[in-house]
């Protein structure tokens, strides 16, 4: 008789972890890698995203599949359930166990930017993951390095003219428009934020076309000093940085007067250009009657001399001509006398100082000048006389024009 001994064979094969005892991946980090051209549309950017992670634990359990990234943006969710965090899941399949980072592009600017990672098995995701990460520096639109703010020819008493360099974020994919501020309290300088900036000025105007806005309107007044600062904006209308470029100051224009008299433009110290912007500094700027004199006309034969009846007196003290660097603070002047044919610097920006009193006493205060009109006065003749377009109200502090 035959007999038939059936022996079991155990399955050693384990069941996939559930996920409340899945591990999550370990040392989660994100980092901002850079702008890149976004896929869709190459001549718009975004940033690029490289969050990484060390495997999890149970990388080598049963049906372990990888590894889900998680983009939140502002706040972290309290719903940790498969269907809702799936509306937030930045990879469109699970990433394989053997990678430990995946890069994502951001489309959105000046926002907080959470990640999760959670491991993926047979059963779902992990519910544990890491405690949100997010980079270390949130992107935000970088404003114009340099704003200018001028009294131009042309443009009514009661109309300042704001320049600006191109913000370098014009092709980020969600760049909309500038911001325009005007404050009257450089009380922002001391921590420039927008809160700051908001609580000593207000916002004047939008521009998304160009690098120019012309500010005027019955919240002008003639005399008062003004600072400006433009921001870049995006779709949501939030602001980018606010430290990345200058601010400055200017005040209102005047009528067009003849203010510098001349008998050679060669012995001037300056080059007069048409429309050219510089610098003066002046005791009295709301009565200014400035002449350059000439060599004949001074106390010595080799400097020319600035003279003015209602600056300097009946003794027409002499005065200098000095270079303002970008540095420029009331104890470092870099003092440059003119002579004969004395030619100024490309790029530098000078300034006139002339005391109201002959004993050089008198504070000392700037105005901005244009150069609105050059002619001889005779036929023929050395003599030539430059019309000026000039602000009433001395400017406290030196901006960069």
């Amino acid at each position: 008789m035959l007999s038939l001994a059936f022996i079991g064979c155990s399955d050693d094969t384990e069941n996939p972890l559930a996920p409340e005892d899945l591990g999550p991946p370990n040392s989660v980090t994100v980092t901002n890698i850079g702008k890149v051209p976004l896929a869709s549309d190459s001549t718009k950017m975004g940033i690029e995203i490289e969050v990484s992670w060390s495997a999890s634990n149970d990388t080598n359990s049963d049906g372990f599949k990888g590894y889900n990234v998680y983009r939140y943006m502002d706040v972290l969710p309290n719903d940790t359930t498969a269907s809702y965090l799936s509306q937030f899941k930045a990879n469109s399949s699970v990433i394989a166990k053997g990678t430990t980072s995946y890069r994502d592009t951001l489309q959105i600017s000046n926002a907080n930017f959470y990640y999760h990672v959670r491991s993926v098995n047979d059963e779902g995701i992990s519910l544990a993951s890491d405690n949100g990460t997010q980079p270390s520096t949130i992107y935000k639109l970088t404003a114009p390095d340099t704003v200018w703010v001028s009294n131009d020819f042309g443009l009514s008493g009661k109309t300042l003219r704001v320049t600006w360099n191109e913000s370098s974020d014009t092709d980020f994919a969600d760049f909309k428009d500038y911001e325009i501020w005007r404050m009257e309290s450089d009380n922002y300088r001391t921590n420039i934020t927008a809160d700051s900036v908001a609580a000593n000025g207000s916002s004047v105007g939008f521009v998304s076309a160009s690098m120019e806005f012309q500010d005027s309107g019955s919240t002008i007044s003639e005399g008062k000093v003004y600072y400006y600062a433009v921001v870049a904006r995006n779709t949501s209308n939030d602001i980018g940085t606010l430290g990345g470029f200058e601010f400055n100051a200017t005040t209102l224009t005047g009528d067009n007067e003849i203010i510098y008299e001349f008998s050679s433009p060669l012995l001037s110290g300056f080059s007069f250009v048409l429309g050219k912007e510089f610098s003066m500094m002046s005791s009295l700027a709301d009565s200014i009657d400035i002449y350059l004199g000439t060599a004949n006309d001074a106390s010595s034969d080799t400097e020319l001399l600035l003279k003015s009846p209602h600056l300097a007196g009946g003794s027409f003290s002499s005065s200098s001509i000095y270079m303002i660097g970008d540095d420029w603070n009331v104890t470092t002047l870099n003092k440059l006398e003119f002579g004969n044919n004395a030619a100024c610097e490309n790029g530098k920006v000078y300034a006139l100082e002339i005391k109201n009193n002959t004993d050089g006493s008198g504070s000392t205060h700037y105005v901005k000048l244009m150069i609105t009109d050059m002619q001889q006065t005779a036929a023929g003749s050395a003599e030539g006389r430059i019309t000026f377009q000039y602000s009433l109200q001395p400017i406290p502090d030196l901006p960069r024009f």
